[in-house]
């Protein structure tokens, strides 16, 4: 789970890849469906690092880059510094205090082995 909606993660050869399985319905109205990436990079010995994506209707998804470690079988955070947006899809820059900035994930146990 992540702010409400369920992901599914997938893992090949260190390669992670999350999407989402189903969206709350605050984010189906922004046009995110079942399948939409939300984040791609790799994952090694615990440690979570790639690209994250941002949502906003109308826009292309915007990228930025997060990092985090698993915390046991419970789920991870993954953190940097997240889009800032201005009028219309314009990203004016990445900063800390962006609400995009940590992402926690809940894991549901089913047994995923970091």
């Amino acid at each position: 789970m992540h702010n409400g909606s369920e992901i599914i993660a997938t893992f090949n050869r260190g390669e992670m890849r999350m999407y989402y399985e189903k969206p709350k319905p605050s984010l189906r109205q922004a046009g995110i469906d079942q399948g939409t990436l939300l984040f791609q990079g790799t994952a090694n010995d615990g440690h979570i690092k790639g690209t994250a994506f941002v949502f906003r209707k109308g826009c292309p998804p915007a990228p930025y880059e997060v990092e985090g470690r698993a915390q046991g079988d419970v789920g991870f955070e993954l953190s940097g510094p997240g889009p800032k947006f201005g009028a219309g899809c314009a990203v004016l820059g990445l900063s800390w205090t962006s609400p995009h900035s940590r992402l926690t994930f809940v894991s549901d146990n089913r047994g995923i082995d970091w």
